[in-house]
């Protein structure tokens, strides 16, 4: 049954959720970026570690660095994902302050992070990799993207929460 709101309540839950998912959408917007520059450079350091005329003494450091960047990138994809992840549960739990509405965002976010690690390590397990880490990569941008809150947003505009 779909609740209905008194308009300054209705009003209130919209302006707070605009300005939220808009920091959302800003903050994909921020890790696209910080994701494409990583990339761009790991991409010329590939292409600098198989060129034939790069000195053999700078192999191991330009290793290192694309071993370090590549490890950067996988932590910003992490922290951005718990970033998100907290964002949703504080929503829920503002709304409707029941277990259960966290347990699910909580099994959502684990089940597409669980999917994309599984999906990365059987890519490499079967020399497979490009197509284990584009599942993963397509699994970590729906997590870190606004619509699993956007989703959120909903349920919490149309379903009564318990506090009235």
């Amino acid at each position: 049954m779909i609740r209905k709101y008194p308009i300054s309540r209705l009003i209130w839950s919209i302006g707070l959720l605009i300005p939220l998912i808009a920091g959302l959408f800003w903050l994909g917007n921020e890790k696209l970026a910080i994701s494409k520059a990583i990339n761009d450079i790991l991409y010329h350091l590939s292409l600098m570690l198989s060129a034939e005329e790069v000195e053999s003494s700078w192999l191991p450091v330009l290793s290192l660095v694309y071993l370090r960047l590549y490890v950067y990138k996988w932590v910003a994809t992490g922290i951005f994902s718990v970033i998100y992840m907290l964002l949703s549960l504080l929503l829920i739990h503002w709304k409707f302050r029941q277990k259960a509405f966290t347990l699910g965002i909580l099994i959502i976010y684990s089940g597409l992070i669980g999917i994309a690690g599984i999906s990365f390590i059987l890519g490499l397990l079967f020399d497979q990799y490009t197509i284990g880490y584009g599942v993963a990569h397509r699994m970590m941008d729906f997590v870190q993207s606004p619509v699993i809150l956007m989703i959120c947003a909903v349920i919490v505009l149309l379903v009564p929460s318990g506090r009235d």
